[in-house]
């Protein structure tokens, strides 16, 4: 989180008005949680990106509830949730079927550099609600690994070393989850990582997902696709993108 402030600032969206009852309450239960400041942010600011990184300097998270839409609407209007997702300079919960309480939450790591936002709301979120955390590592298929690095890994304990970053990341998370007695367990999933994510959904009931952003940039989606700003429009739960 910004600053690791320990009392969160939040910025509530939504494109319903007035927002559903059942994403106020999860917006003033998750406040309450993480011990935070919740305000409204009008939805007209997600017009313009320059609006929107105005209303949300500062801010720690923005909640967006992006409801369930007609295929023909969306077709119009697009997804808001990507868009926020991409213009938003801080991190961003979409919630479209909000799941309370956090009883499992699911933490996937693919070597990004927003890895360690992602660790820190999910350690943040799991020592205030309890909830067990499932840190699910991602080994990219070969041909994109060659884009990621210019040295190529040839096992997953070579990738989980650490001497490697993302090894030295895992083991830092596994220790910090000991030491603050939090309940954890690791998966290591290789191979497409939408697929991955699909299958490890179907596998448990996770409440909550965090994952970090990509960088930035049309042509990094370009080579490397965008899987952050994608998974609210098929995970069927909330998802939390770290930025």
């Amino acid at each position: 989180m910004n600053g690791h402030d320990p009392a969160p600032r939040l910025l509530l969206c939504s494109l319903q008005k007035p927002p559903s009852r059942p994403f106020l309450a999860y917006a003033e239960a998750l406040t309450a949680q993480l011990g935070g400041q919740a305000t409204n942010l009008p939805v007209t600011m997600l017009r313009r990106p320059d609006q929107l990184k105005e209303a949300v300097a500062g801010c720690d998270l923005v909640l967006f509830e992006e409801p369930t839409l007609p295929l023909w609407q969306r077709w119009l209007i697009g997804n808001p949730g990507r868009r926020v997702i991409r213009q938003a300079p801080t991190s961003t919960l979409v919630v479209r079927q909000a799941r309370w309480p956090l009883q499992k939450i699911l933490l996937i790591l693919r070597s990004e550099e927003t890895d360690d936002l992602a660790t820190e709301w999910v350690l943040h979120l799991a020592r205030s609600s309890g909830a067990a955390v499932t840190v699910l590592v991602i080994i990219p298929p070969i041909p994109t690994m060659y884009w990621l690095s210019d040295s190529l890994p040839v096992a997953l304990e070579t990738v989980l070393s650490e001497e490697i970053a993302s090894g030295a990341h895992l083991h830092r998370l596994l220790n910090d989850l000991r030491n603050q007695e939090i309940m954890g367990m690791v998966r290591l999933r290789e191979g497409a990582a939408a697929w991955q994510i699909s299958q490890e959904l179907a596998a448990a009931a996770y409440d909550l997902v965090v994952i970090g952003a990509e960088p930035p940039g049309r042509l990094y989606r370009w080579f490397m696709g965008e899987l952050a700003a994608s998974l609210p429009a098929w995970t069927g739960r909330p998802v939390l993108v770290a930025r």
